[in-house]
């Protein structure tokens, strides 16, 4: 019996342990995919598309780099969303068509933030 209720107590400990690493690792990679947009951003608001290009395949690398381990942590419309709008947007600079461009960037930026929104452990996210 006491050796059931230890097992089970570690059992929690360890699942709390692997929500915590997955929300950190969602804010933290979010975060860094937030800021290489920025450059982005500001490229496409100078028309400079061969720097908007270049910000813009450090920003896919940045997604490569983590969206294996979010495909495992986190809702996959998310990921399908965030992946459909790089997409996009690589497409876009590629035709230098600014405003389209600056739109899918929003829509890119928008769907970080909700991430990370939704990530996050607030009560309302609970119940």
């Amino acid at each position: 019996m006491t050796k059931d209720i230890v097992v089970i107590i570690l059992l929690l400990v360890f699942i709390l342990i692997i929500c915590a690493f997955a929300q950190w690792f969602i804010l933290q990679h979010s975060g860094q995919m937030l800021a290489a947009a920025e450059p982005v951003s500001a490229a496409l608001h100078r028309q400079d598309w061969p720097q908007a290009r270049t910000a813009m395949r450090m920003l896919e690398e940045e997604w490569d780099r983590s969206q294996r381990l979010w495909k495992a942590i986190s809702d996959h419309q998310d990921m399908r969303d965030l992946q459909s709008s790089l997409e996009k947007l690589a497409l876009l600079l590629e035709q230098e068509d600014a405003d389209a461009a600056q739109q899918e960037l929003q829509s890119l930026v928008f769907s970080l933030r909700h991430l990370q929104e939704n990530e996050r452990l607030y009560l309302e996210n609970i119940f």
